[in-house]
């Protein structure tokens, strides 16, 4: 099958170049030291993780292809994108949505284990897209960067497979056996091996070299079925069914159908049921806010204010909550709005001018599309699409540097390696705690909390392990001292996180060790208003009504913690 064959099934090519052609205009060397840098972003998506971290698979990643987006954007080239307009100005949109954000720290760090909707790496996606089309490559070239730069990371998937299902480089049991490679998630692995398919069988049909996409074709397959992810077995099939020629379309659209729907994963059907009443609760938490959402990075804290007692049964706990909605769609709209759902539309309507006649385009966009309709899309996959789509959109202009961009980006840039650091610090504290030696566990989760204010759980370990420190203190000006910090903390917190129940509950029970009763009610309060379903913030109302001698307010904490029990036991003991 040749690349005239592929283009002729799939219409005209009037942009199109051919397998790794470029640029006929750029000079071989500078191209070849291009490609170089398309090796190093691929190389940062898909393979970076820092062990010892307590989130070695997102947070480095973002800081790093921040710092390859920031040095793109600030190299001289010959070459700008086409559609720098359109994506600014969705860019614009984002900011402006993000501007009447409700919380607008989680605005601009994003969720702690799932930030790929603030600020940092929304700014790290537009430098990546426009830093990709000043290198002067196209598409092709990063089919093939990525195939090679994903060998080590799919061997390092199959390689977990056989290992006890433990992890190597952070020793710890894999979610119920299924492989996470670099990528921190079963899920998030899938849908990268979902581009990573479609640009193997792209390579190994069309390219001179076919050895890249044979090899990754090869390792891809098995590790998709290793992740038990059935949106990554649909994306795979969505894709090659827009970029195999018509006969074996369909037949790949079949057999992809039939893996997602066949595929043996024990609890399947309620994690379906689940999947179904978390588009429920986004769809209600859009109706709440219509025009501009809830702001970007919120979903999860959110969510609590929706969850419902059916979202509680499926997953047998009033404990869970969502950070995605488990759709693009339905969680752009949840967080930034119909305004927000009009920017994504403007940049749907640009990749899609930019993939006319370019069949590893549209294939690249309908796997990530399938996927993004049942699964979150982790930084890597946007991250590998910015690239093809921003390389696709190169033309010879004389560009100069764009620094406003390149100022967003390096803002956001700032941002990550704060985020990364502060992990660093927190797995220094948890390995303190595991220790039971309390005073590494407070050095290192008050490092975390300084370089990462913004999240509520570090601020919270930061607190314990001081009042921790507080109870063996033998003076009492320096208990004093110590209390009155962990409540510095806890406020600083609070006018932070305004809207999060977590930083509502962490202030309240700071009031409680600084005796302020009535403070800490009012604050329990607020905690319980922010997340109706949440049982220990119930428990902590409960308590001090008791201490209080507030009856009433009692049986209210006693009754709810009943039912929500009750919820949560619905299905207890079911698959």
């Amino acid at each position: 099958m040749t690349v005239a064959t592929l283009n002729q099934a799939a219409g005209p090519a009037p942009h199109y170049r051919g397998a790794g052609s470029g640029p006929a205009s750029v000079p071989e060397p500078a191209r070849a030291g291009a490609r170089g840098w398309l090796y190093a972003v691929a190389g940062a998506a898909l393979c970076l993780m820092l062990p010892g971290s307590t989130d070695p698979y997102i947070g480095p990643k973002t800081a790093a292809l921040g710092a390859l987006a920031l040095a793109l954007l600030l190299r001289p080239a010959d070459y700008a994108s086409s559609a720098r307009v359109p994506v600014l100005a969705a860019f614009g949109a984002w900011l402006a949505v993000a501007s009447a954000s409700s919380s607008p720290a989680y605005t601009g760090v994003g969720t702690w284990l799932a930030s790929f909707d603030g600020f940092t790496a929304v700014a790290v996606y537009l430098g990546l897209f426009l830093g990709a089309a000043r290198l002067g490559r196209d598409e092709d070239d990063v089919a093939v960067v990525v195939c090679w730069a994903a060998v080590p990371m799919l061997a390092y998937a199959l390689l977990q497979r056989h290992l006890l299902n433990a992890d190597p480089l952070l020793p710890s049991e894999l979610p119920a056996g299924r492989i996470i490679a670099t990528q921190g998630s079963p899920v998030y692995l899938g849908a990268v091996l979902a581009l990573v398919g479609v640009c193997a069988v792209w390579v190994m049909l069309t390219h001179h070299r076919r050895l890249p996409g044979a090899v990754a074709a090869a390792l891809t397959l098995p590790a998709i079925h290793f992740t038990q992810t059935r949106g990554a077995i649909l994306g795979v099939a969505a894709g090659l069914f827009v970029l195999l020629p018509r006969r074996a379309r369909w037949v790949c659209l079949a057999a992809g159908a039939a893996g997602a729907a066949l595929h043996p994963r024990v609890g399947a059907g309620l994690a379906d049921a689940a999947r179904w009443e978390v588009w429920r609760i986004a769809w209600a938490m859009f109706l709440e806010a219509p025009l501009v959402g809830h702001g970007p990075g919120t979903f999860a804290a959110a969510f609590r204010q929706f969850v419902t007692p059916e979202f509680v049964a499926l997953n047998k706990s009033a404990m869970v909550s969502q950070a995605h909605a488990h759709g693009n769609v339905l969680h752009v709209l949840a967080t930034t709005g119909l305004v927000g759902l009009a920017a994504w539309g403007l940049l749907a309507w640009t990749a899609w001018r930019l993939a006319a006649g370019r069949p590893l385009l549209r294939a690249l966009g309908a796997a990530y599309l399938a996927v993004g309709a049942f699964n979150p899309v982790p930084t890597a996959a946007t991250a590998l699409l910015c690239l093809a789509f921003g390389a696709a959109s190169a033309r010879p202009a004389r560009a100069g540097r764009p620094w406003a961009v390149a100022a967003a980006v390096a803002a956001a840039l700032v941002l990550a390696v704060r985020v990364a650091v502060g992990d660093w610090y927190y797995a220094a504290g948890v390995r303190g705690l595991k220790a039971h030696d309390s005073l590494p566990a407070a050095e290192g989760f008050h490092a975390a909390a300084t370089w990462n204010p913004w999240e509520p759980q570090v601020v919270a370990r930061q607190i314990d392990s001081l009042l921790l420190l507080t109870a063996r203190m033998p003076e009492p000006e320096d208990r004093l001292k110590a209390l009155g910090w962990s409540l510095g903390h806890a406020r600083r917190l609070a006018a932070r996180q305004p809207n999060d129940s977590g930083a509502r509950e962490i202030y309240g029970r700071s009031l409680m060790m600084t005796g302020a009763p009535e403070r800490a009610m009012a604050e329990y309060r607020r905690a319980a208003a922010l997340a109706p379903t949440f049982p220990p913030v119930w428990k902590r109302i409960l308590g001090l009504a008791q201490r209080a001698g507030d009856a009433e307010t009692a049986r209210e904490a006693a009754a709810r913690l009943v039912e929500l029990d009750a919820w949560a036991g619905k299905y207890r003991g079911g698959r």
